[in-house]
């Protein structure tokens, strides 16, 4: 059986993130025909013995390194001075290295490392093994963006210096890899400049959902809008903040009865108390479980107009078959859903929104969505072996 070493930088549970996600399911994946000996890097808390049991269930051995991934003004300053990417002065530690290198070389008779998101080679070394990369995001790009958004000529400096930083260290790292895999296209030709023949499309997210069936709800009473997304991710916080300033007071202008829930996790003290000053809005924080306000809502929105990889909360949204609301830019990444409106001006995705008040129109994208999710799904099964 072939043997992998699978390298992450996220604490792995709960399942409350699309990278998350993502990661979670290439893991199951792999581990139905092949050995994976995990290494997690775990910026979180220590996991519960029913965390550990989930996983053990994909996973052959498991060791899990704590570190510190703290934001400070100083340490971005220094990174400037001392010319090194945010990250590598943020988080980069030779005891670390050294760890990750020797429980490497415990397992010697595997010949692949695959390296999940880029924060995960910042513990990387020189070695023999063939080494890949899955780049869930394309960091420059996204700092980039905030960089040509931002009015501040100090902010906009110090962005400037992180984006050619994180710029030269992407394509140093990429020097590395065997195989570079980019989930949307966008990302593959912004990336494969330098050697295309090493970067390859994740055209079919590697993901499987499994959660109660939804229903599509025929009522005429307050109209519940859902809205899922990591709150420590600029580009979601500058969604969902548009949409609050933009479309809800043509939804207020239009006399339309609804309510706002906001999940997702570790929002700064400044967003819960913009939300605290919203009516009609509610902020579920780091919830076990986000089940229960998919079933329960009427329409999920994706506001998001920046970022950089793909949007995995689309795939997951369509898995239920909630109506869905989302600006082209959301969905980057996914072909032929021509079937849903694009919604980038706020006057598009108030209309939008409102018009699926109608429940006959629910219930139509509702069979839309479950029928793009199952045949996706097909299509996906055969991504796998073309890619690792």
């Amino acid at each position: 059986m072939q043997q992998i070493i699978y390298i992450t930088s996220r604490r792995l549970l709960p399942l409350d993130s699309g990278d998350k996600l993502l990661t979670f399911n290439i893991l199951k994946r792999l581990s139905k025909e092949r050995s994976i000996h995990l290494i997690n890097l775990n910026e979180g808390s220590e996991y519960s013995t029913e965390e550990l049991d989930k996983i053990s269930h994909i996973s052959t051995t498991f060791n899990t390194i704590s570190y510190k991934n703290e934001h400070s003004l100083f340490k971005k300053l220094k990174s400037i001075i001392i010319n090194k990417m945010y990250w590598k002065v943020k988080i980069d530690s030779p005891q670390i290295t050294l760890e990750v290198m020797n429980i490497i070389k415990s397992h010697s008779s595997s010949k692949s490392i695959i390296w999940d998101h880029l924060r995960s080679t910042l513990f990387f070394s020189d070695n023999d093994y063939i080494n890949t990369i899955i780049e869930h995001n394309n960091e420059a790009e996204i700092i980039k963006s905030r960089m040509s958004k931002s009015n501040n000529i100090i902010e906009k400096f110090i962005l400037s210096q992180q984006a050619k930083k994180t710029d030269e260290y992407i394509q140093s790292i990429h020097k590395h890899m065997e195989k570079v895999i980019t989930l949307n296209q966008n990302d593959f030709k912004a990336l494969s400049n330098q050697n295309p023949n090493k970067y390859k499309v994740m055209k079919h997210l590697l993901l499987d959902f499994a959660h109660q069936p939804y229903e599509v709800k025929n009522h005429t009473d307050t109209l519940k809008i859902l809205f899922v997304g990591s709150l420590d991710w600029y580009p979601n916080t500058e969604g969902i903040e548009w949409f609050i300033e933009k479309v809800i007071p043509i939804l207020d202008k239009n006399n339309l009865n609804y309510e706002l829930n906001i999940v997702g996790r570790n929002p700064s003290g400044q967003f819960i108390n913009y939300i605290k000053s919203k009516s009609n809005i509610i902020l579920n924080i780091n919830v076990p479980c986000i089940e229960e306000f998919y079933l329960k809502s009427d329409i999920f929105i994706i506001p998001i107009q920046n970022g950089s990889g793909i949007n995995i909360k689309v795939l997951e949204a369509f898995s239920y078959g909630i109506p869905i609301v989302m600006t082209s830019f959301s969905k980057r990444g996914y072909e032929n859903i021509n079937f849903i409106k694009n919604s980038d001006l706020e006057e598009e995705f108030a209309n939008n929104l409102i018009e699926l008040k109608n429940f006959n129109k629910r219930v139509q994208l509702h069979k839309d969505l479950l029928a793009y999710y199952e045949n996706y799904q097909i299509e996906s099964n055969c991504t796998l072996n073309h890619l690792i």
